[in-house]
């Protein structure tokens, strides 16, 4: 079954009714229903959307975060674990020359690991890393 990786700026248009891209995330997460994809993050993914949340006066949303990520069936955590970090660190040190966050640097990992090649994301950063993000602009 094909996966999708889920990350911030995905998660965040998904879930604020006035985010630019609300409409856009909201058909994408129904056309992943119908074909019965699985999500897939990491805690930092979850780390960075619950801080955003708070940032911009979304706290309330924390919880509906929590809930989709950690308790739904239809998504896995690739937690990170220390192997995980260190690859990371490499990956990001290597390509210091792009944009990419640290948070980015995990996906892109992950991603490469499990064989994703679509991630729910409005980060052009995705794209960049030869990942297609269906969000991204």
């Amino acid at each position: 079954m094909p996966e999708v990786f889920l990350d911030t700026g995905g998660l965040f248009a998904a879930l604020v009714s006035n985010d630019s891209k609300h409409g856009a995330a909201r058909r994408a997460l129904a056309e992943a229903g119908r074909r019965r994809q699985r999500f897939v993050t990491t805690e930092h993914v979850i780390d960075e959307a619950a801080t955003l949340f708070k940032a911009r006066g979304k706290k309330h949303l924390a919880a509906t975060l929590f809930d989709l990520t950690m308790r739904s069936q239809a998504c896995t955590i690739a937690w990170t674990g220390q192997d995980r970090f260190c690859e990371a660190m490499t990956y990001f040190l290597a390509h210091d020359d792009h944009g990419y966050s640290f948070t980015d640097c995990v996906s892109f990992l992950v991603m490469t690991e499990r064989g994703i090649t679509e991630a729910f994301a409005t980060d052009r950063h995705f794209i960049e890393a030869g990942f297609s993000a269906l969000l991204a602009d």
